[in-house]
Formats: C-alpha cells, structure tokens, sequence
C-alpha cells in the first residue's frame, strides 16, 4: 500500500546494500530510501529527513539490529567529519562494497553485464593519504582546523586524522600550533592544501613553518617533484600498484599520455615504448612533467601544455591530418572526475589506437564514456579497482579497451 510521508516519520527498514556516494538503499512501502551512516543488512529505525518526487532520505534513529558487518568507526570524528562515508563498515566489506560500485555503474548506465570478479587491489586501509585540503573557519579563536561536516560548509576541528600518511599528520600539527600566520595574513585563508612526499610536507599557499617548497616522491625507479598545488595521486602506498596495472606488460613504439599531470604514467611509459607523446593543460602540472623528465634524464618524450581536446585536434582536423599523422599502439588516459569531453572520445575513435587504458576515479563517467567507446568499435578487456580511497566511497578503475579490428 502506497503512503504518503512527512518530514519527521518513523519507520523501521532494512539496508539492502551501499550505492554509490555511500547511502544505504531501503525501501519503504515501496519508496527508496537513502540512509547516511548504514551497512548492509542493518535493521534500523529512521527518521524522514527530505522527500523527492522519486526516493526519501532520512537519518539513522536506532540500530535495531546491527550488520554482521557493522564496526564501531575508529575515527573519533566519523559521525561528524564528511570525509569518509565507510568507516562503520569493516575493511573487506568496502573492498566488495566498490566492487559492487563498479559492476552497477557499467551495467546501468554502459549496459554492460561484466560477467566476471572484479578485483579490487588495496594495501592498508589507514594511514594511506599523503594529500588533503584542510578547511579553515576563520572566526572562530583559537581557529577550527580540519575538514567540513558531512552535507555543510560548517569546519569539523580535527586534532589528528587516521586516514592521513605520519607525514600529513605532522604537517596538520604545524598548522595547528603556528596559527598566527594564518590568522594575521592578508591572504583570506579558508582552505590549505597540503601534500606529503617521502620526506617532507608543504602547503599551498605557502607557509613558513614548512621548510620545503617542493615535494619529492619516488614511484619505483622514477623520482617525481611536484608542488602542494598541483594533483598527484593521494594513496602512497598504492602508486607503484596502480602504475603496474597500468603498464601491465606493454611495450611498443609509441604511447599517448592524455592528462598526463606531473607525468606519473608517461615517465614510466618511456621505459616501454619508444617514443611517448603526452600532454596536460594544466600550466603548473606541465611545467613540472617537463622537469621531472629532464631530471629523470628521458630523452624519449614529446610533453606537450595543450588541453587534450586540442592536442588531438592536429591528428583529426581536416585541414591537419593529412600532414600529421599519429598511429599510437597504446593511448592511456586520466581524465578529472568528470570524464573526458566527446570531442576527446571522438578523436580516439579517429585515431584508432590498438589499445586504451583509461583511468577513472569516478565510475559512472567512466561508464559512460566506455559506452560510447564500445558503441565505435571498442571492446573492454579488463576492469580493475584500485581502492586508493579507503574509508570512502571513492574507487579507482583502471579498464582496458581494445580496437575490435584486431581480433
């Protein structure tokens, strides 16, 4: 029987699973319903907190009867802090739990009906993050420090964070006692975003307190340099994993690195391929690829500051193709959470390389973008995660296309 809600019921369901985003998903009276804070199989009481035309959302009232999976959170902060959506389930149940995430996104929204395991290869599941930004509310003395409560802009103070690198967690302490610097600056800190290397930590903006300007990191055989303000991946411990699953045996004559950043999978692209084309628009990002490759002393990579929809224009537009020509056995991307533009899919499809290797953090636009790739000639061979993210909802994918003309 159908029911109308109000803001405020009561009602009692079971979490059926964890969707993407870090809900649990019920039903009630046939209406879905979004729970903040659950595991799977929880029965539990809630309260309706919103109602959309299509689904409900509501907040945890009591557990009536916990999951076998349920654990207490072991950041003191869980049940404030918005920065993880998972601690209160245990470890291997996230690693299925974005397995799961996975699966659903290609199967939803790609069509695809993956019919095998999906591993999701990890290491520790704390002291993993070797980037954050810290969020500052100025208004308040001594200044709150620390990262937003779950669903608002309002600072959630934060003396130490398990999920950060010992690095990280030092570099949060220099923060917390050199506060005047912040406090007095001009500039109108709100937000400091702070990366770790194997040795040392700095900020963006910079601050005294912190010795280093440049921050030094070692993936395998290649060392990297890179400042605070530019991306890089968070997990450390998982680099060299993720660049394997990368490479994954490749070689060849020439590799394309779109979005290429600091150059993490173009650098160690040299080493396979002999010649390796890569871009990144990203003025600072390039400016540290170029330095990472003249240190690292490669002599076989073309780096280039365009934006990858530019880039690709030189092999695809009418009036350049027949003077430019690319024929890449091996094109790997990583493109912003967002997905790469259709221009950019077009012109792989143009190009047609033998193989993709596109990496994701965000597996519905992966999906998507893998739809469009197998609708123009692709197949997908392999898909793997890479929980960088633990304690969030967040996963890495790393799939691998192929041209259907080879087979």
């Amino acid at each position: 029987m159908n029911k109308t809600f109000s803001v405020g019921d009561i009602c009692q369901v079971r979490i059926e699973k964890l969707i993407y985003g870090g809900n649990g998903l019920a039903r009630v009276n046939e209406r879905v319903v979004f729970v903040p804070n659950a595991a799977p199989e929880d029965l539990v009481e809630i309260r309706i907190t919103e109602i959309e035309r299509n689904f409900l959302r509501a907040e945890i009232v009591e557990i009536v009867e916990p999951s076998p999976t349920r654990r207490k959170p072991p950041c003191q902060y869980a049940e404030k802090c918005g920065g993880c959506q998972l601690q209160q389930i245990d470890y291997k149940t996230q690693l299925a739990v974005k397995a799961d995430f996975i699966r659903d996104a290609l199967s939803r929204i790609a069509h695809i009906n993956w019919p095998s395991p999906i591993e999701v290869k990890h290491s520790q599941e704390f002291g993993y993050r070797s980037r954050a930004q810290f969020k500052i509310d100025r208004n308040s003395s001594p200044l709150q420090i620390g990262f937003y409560k779950a669903d608002s802009h309002e600072v959630c103070d934060v003396d130490s964070c398990p999920i950060l690198t010992p690095n990280l967690n030092n570099a949060l302490q220099t923060l917390r006692s050199n506060q005047e610097e912040i406090a007095t600056s001009k500039i109108p800190y709100s937000k400091i975003e702070v990366a770790s290397g194997d040795n040392s930590a700095t900020t963006k903006p910079y601050l005294s307190p912190f010795s280093d300007r440049v921050i030094s990191q070692n993936v395998g055989k290649v060392r990297y340099k890179y400042s605070a303000g530019c991306f890089f991946q968070v997990n450390s411990l998982l680099l060299e994993t993720l660049v394997e699953t990368v490479l994954s045996g490749r070689s060849g004559n020439i590799a394309v690195d779109l979005y290429a950043g600091v150059g993490l999978f173009a650098l160690h692209l040299a080493g396979r391929y002999k010649q390796v084309l890569a871009t990144e628009v990203d003025q600072e990002a390039a400016s540290w690829a170029v330095e990472n490759i003249k240190s690292n002393r490669l002599q076989n990579i073309e780096f280039s500051s365009l934006s990858a929809e530019r880039w690709l224009s030189q092999f695809t537009h009418p009036k350049r193709r027949a003077k430019i020509k690319i024929n890449p056995e091996l094109v790997v991307l990583d493109p912003p959470r967002a997905g790469a533009s259709k221009k950019v899919l077009d012109s792989l499809v143009e190009i047609a390389p033998k193989e993709i290797v596109y990496v994701s953090c965000e597996p519905p636009t992966l999906a998507r973008d893998l739809n469009h790739l197998i609708n123009n000639g692709y197949r997908l061979e392999t898909i793997t995660g890479i929980d960088l993210f633990p304690q969030s909802y967040h996963i890495e994918t790393v799939a691998t296309l192929k041209s259907s003309s080879i087979f």
